[in-house]
Formats: C-alpha cells, structure tokens, sequence
C-alpha cells in the first residue's frame, strides 16, 4: 500500500501539471477564458471526494489552477479564495508535506507566491509582501522563475511598503541574474529606488546609460523621459516638460501619465499649473486614449480634482478626500501614494482645513521618510 506523501515525487508533480495545463489551455484556446474557469469548477467538483493520492495530486492541481486563474481573471468571493487555499494546503498536510521539511515543500512556497499576487491585486501590500517572503523561504534552493525572478518579486514588495533601502538590495542582486524584459524592468525599478532614497547622481547616470542603449523597449523609452522630467520637476518646479511629455502625439500621451501630471500640478504651491491640465472626468471622451475602467489612481485623481469645485459643500468634499486617503494604501506603487497624500495636503491647505493639513503632511512627511530611507521629508520638494 502507498504510504501518504510517496507518490508525490516531484516528477509525478511535474506531469500532473503538464497534463492539467495542456487540458485548461485547450479548453482556453477554442472558448476563451470563461471555458477555462468552468473546466477548472467542474474539475474541482470531480474530484472533492477523491482520497487516492494521485486523485489528491491532480485535485491539488486543480486548487492551485483556479487561484492562478483568480489572479488573473478574477471570479471567486473572499470566502471562496479563502476556502480553496485552505483545502489545498490541507492535502498537503494530509500527504504529510511539511513546509521547509519536505523534499516537495516547494508546493507550499508555490501557495505562498500565488497569494502574494492576489493579495498585491487587492491591495493588501503587507500581507502580498510576507507571502512573497515565505514563499521564497520555504522554495529555497529552487524557486519558481529562478533566483532572479524571485529577487526581482522580493525588491518590489519591499518598494511598495516604502522600505526601498532594503529593495535596492534585493534588486541589486537580481540586476547580476536577469536577462532580457526582466532585467529592463529591475534596472528601471532600481534607477527609481536611487530617486526616492536621494541619490540622484547614480539615478541620473543609469538613466543615461538606459537612454543610450538601443534594446531598450519602447514603453520603457517612455519611463524613462518620465523620469528626467521628475528630476527636473523636483529640483525647479517647473511642470512644462511634464507637460509638453504628455500632448497627443509625444511619448507619455497615455492616461497614466495624465493623471500622475494632474497630481503633481495639484500639489505645487502655484495655482498655474491647475488650469494647464486635463479635466480626468473628461479622458473618456478622448478616442485616441485607453481608459481603464476600473483604475484606482485614475478614481482617487478624480477625486481630489472634483474637491476643487467650490459649488459643492465643503464637508461633503472634506468627507470624500478622507475616505480616498484611506483607500490610497491600495495603489499598487508606493510613489503613486506619496504623490496622492502631497496633492491632498496641498488642497487642504488651500480650503484652510489647516489641522487637517497639517495632519496629512505630516503624514506624507513620514511616508517620505521611510522612502527616502531618511534623507527627505519631500521627496517631491512641494512644501520646501
């Protein structure tokens, strides 16, 4: 008789994956992703009684198929994402597959990396990055994408938590083991972990060295021309390139940086710049524009810019500005947040609500802090 956990050797791991994979991307490929969903429910369905080990490992599978899919086409309630992580980490405890103990414990650092991304998804930045690490603790050796990947994957969940010290530290280390769009985009985080920790000697070289490289794609292309007209917009003020940047026909034209321009001219001090951006409730109308529906840098913008419509009562706008400060924690990118707090302090400022002002620059003082791994209350350089 098969003692539990003996049949889960990795290469009966590897073909149920491979089986099951080539089943759901059949199924996808002829009917699209809701096929492939209602394959994985009825699999799942199938196999909820099963107790023979190789039933278990292809229900395993199944488990981990629908949250991979729930990543990416999301469909469960929290309860049931709740409920299938649950039940595949109890097969693995019932076929005696410990965490860090087991020569197949890499499935549960798997379940660590798949939550980590749903979690980031939702905007549970804490919760994404422990997941991220643990997962990594308990692969380690072999993790999923490689060494690289998985220094990459750690660098930005320290980001977004604003512990960007630690991340240049994990992204230096991917920098030596990444190749092609992976290490493009680890140069391009750590180019961004230099700005925010103050040395913009070394941010500004691999800029250039960035610019020069003919590989470099094009939406990095974009990136980077963003980011020298933030170096120029901290030390001057001056929004014009930002704003010559982001006209129809020149390279940040995307609704990103249509919003991200909106907000920095929401947090000078001068009021010139409100009048020279774009309207965010009007971006629908352009044609040329992909606009995400449901964006919540976009929504939290929008926000703040109807804040300065002086026809609607004061506390009204005062209440709405303060439930979307607490919503900016779910933005995926830490510089997105700090940027949202500096355009709120600023526009309470400016209706004289100064204890709450007060109260939120001094929380974006700290976030900047943190960031900046203590050089600078203002990364932005709004309220010098």
């Amino acid at each position: 008789m098969t003692k539990a956990g003996e049949y889960w050797t990795e290469a009966a791991i590897n073909a149920s994956k491979q089986r099951i994979k080539d089943e759901l991307d059949q199924r996808q490929s002829v009917d699209g992703p809701e096929a492939r969903q209602q394959l994985i429910l009825d699999r799942l369905k199938e196999y909820e009684a099963s107790e023979k080990p190789d039933e278990l490992l292809d229900l395993f599978v199944y488990l981990v198929s629908a949250l991979v899919h729930h990543s990416r086409y999301p469909f469960l309630t929290s309860s049931r994402y709740e409920k299938l992580l649950d039940h595949a980490r109890t097969i693995l405890q019932s076929q005696g597959i410990r965490e860090g103990r087991s020569r197949v414990s890499f499935l549960h650092g798997e379940l660590h990396f798949i939550q980590s991304q749903i979690e980031r998804q939702e905007g549970r930045h804490w919760t994404a990055a422990w997941h991220q690490f643990m997962g990594y603790h308990a692969t380690r050796g072999e993790p999923p994408g490689g060494e690289g990947f998985q220094q990459l994957s750690l660098g930005n969940r320290a980001m977004r938590l604003g512990h960007t010290r630690l991340a240049r530290g994990y992204l230096e280390k991917a920098e030596g083991l990444l190749s092609g769009p992976l290490l493009e985009r680890c140069r391009l985080s750590l180019m961004i972990c230099l700005r925010l920790l103050g040395d913009h000697e070394n941010a500004m070289g691999r800029l250039l060295a960035l610019k020069s490289d003919a590989n470099v794609s094009e939406e990095a292309r974009r990136e980077l021309e963003w980011e020298e007209g933030l170096h120029q917009f901290a030390a001057t003020q001056d929004l014009v390139p930002l704003l010559i940047l982001t006209k129809k026909g020149h390279p940040c034209y995307h609704t990103s940086y249509l919003v991200e321009l909106s907000l920095l001219a929401m947090s000078t001090s001068s009021r010139q710049w409100l009048d020279r951006v774009p309207k965010l409730e009007n971006l629908r109308r352009r044609k040329d524009l992909d606009v995400p529906r449901h964006d919540l840098f976009l929504s939290l913008a929008k926000t703040l810019q109807e804040a300065y419509d002086v026809e609607r009562p004061l506390n009204q706008r005062l209440q709405r500005v303060g439930e979307s400060l607490s919503a900016a924690q779910g933005l995926f990118n830490v510089e997105k947040e700090l940027l949202y707090w500096a355009a709120s302090a600023r526009w309470l400022l400016r209706c004289r609500s100064d204890d709450l002002a007060a109260l939120a620059q001094a929380e974006y003082e700290s976030r900047c802090l943190l960031a900046s791994d203590g050089k600078t209350r203002d990364i932005f350089q709004v309220f010098v």
